[in-house]
């Protein structure tokens, strides 16, 4: 067997990233340094890939990627109109990315988006090259600034507006929430790394970080935003797309080695959905996301080869 190939993959959940940053931070600490440097490859979708993005321009979890987290997720998440979310996460990419583009990464990056024009899936990738070509799904980064491709990741209409957007190498499009293709983008990077890449499938081994599972908020603005009922029908087809997407590497990959992190909770105290914007609550989840790994650092060194002993 050649060097193992490390993919890091991010589902998409909005606020409930912070569970995935509590994962993370037990693996950053556990391995000893920076998680760019684990990974030959990280893909993000949605929140996923607000912090897939922010690895692989080097930034630690903790304290940098949390802490910007949570000024960002209650700022974007508090206001009521797809307008002020749309222009608060604006401003955070804006701060956060600056005028960065893909050629800024410290490693390779997949960051899923949905082309509302065609209804099919965007990748967009900091490295392409000829085998991709066949590939129409996989698009080159080249030139595009990142928080671009963040706001159309993100673009989850009809909470947040939709995205307009266009690179050098790219005519421009209208993008949606990468969710609305996959929750999960675990597939696209095993295809890309298997396909195009041309990694062995005995080589890879995935880590693919969820968003937690929770019972449903039972709060009255809550039950006012999801009248017509579009916030429930969002986290019901986001979490069947992260578990279908699972459900489908376990059948055609089996070989391919994946740690999967993504734990439910059950207890009332944790309700909550992918708009909440209280700090308190937003710390609690990132503490589940923490227990999550304690359960599962053991798993976690043995992937790593056993890391730190």
């Amino acid at each position: 067997m050649s060097k193992p190939f490390y993919i890091l993959s991010l589902d998409g959940g909005g606020s409930l990233g912070v569970y995935t940053l509590g994962v993370l931070a037990g693996v950053e600490r556990a391995l000893g340094r920076p998680l760019h440097e684990a990974f030959d490859l990280a893909y993000g979708v949605s929140t996923g890939s607000i912090i897939a993005t922010m690895i692989a321009l080097g930034d630690a979890v903790e304290p940098t990627i949390a802490e910007r987290y949570f000024e960002l997720a209650p700022d974007v998440l508090g206001p009521l109109l797809a307008r002020s979310k749309t222009n608060a996460l604006q401003r955070h990419s804006q701060a956060i990315y600056g005028e960065r583009t893909f050629e800024d990464f410290k490693l390779d990056v997949g960051i899923l988006v949905t082309n509302s024009e065609s209804d099919r899936p965007m990748v967009f990738k900091r490295t392409i090259n000829p085998s991709h070509g066949g590939l129409n799904s996989f698009l080159s980064g080249e030139g595009m600034k990142i928080a671009d491709a963040i706001m159309a990741s993100c673009a989850a209409h009809p909470f947040l507006k939709q995205k307009r957007i266009a690179a050098p190498r790219i005519e421009e499009r209208t993008a949606l929430d990468g969710g609305f293709t996959a929750n999960n983008p675990t597939l696209f990077a095993i295809a890309d790394a298997t396909g195009p890449l041309g990694v062995a499938r005995e080589d890879i081994r995935i880590l693919s970080v969820g968003t937690g599972s929770y019972p449903e908020s039972r709060k009255w603005t809550r039950r006012v935003i999801a009248g017509i009922r579009p916030l429930k029908t969002y986290m019901t087809l986001s979490r069947t797309s992260s578990n279908t997407v699972d459900t489908l590497r376990e059948l055609f990959f089996p070989d391919v080695r994946t740690l999967r992190i993504n734990d439910s909770f059950t207890e009332r105290a944790y309700e909550t959905d992918f708009m909440e914007h209280d700090p308190r609550k937003l710390r609690a989840i990132f503490g589940l996301g923490r227990k999550s790994f304690e359960k599962a650092e053991a798993e976690v060194r043995e992937f790593f080869g056993d890391v730190g002993g």
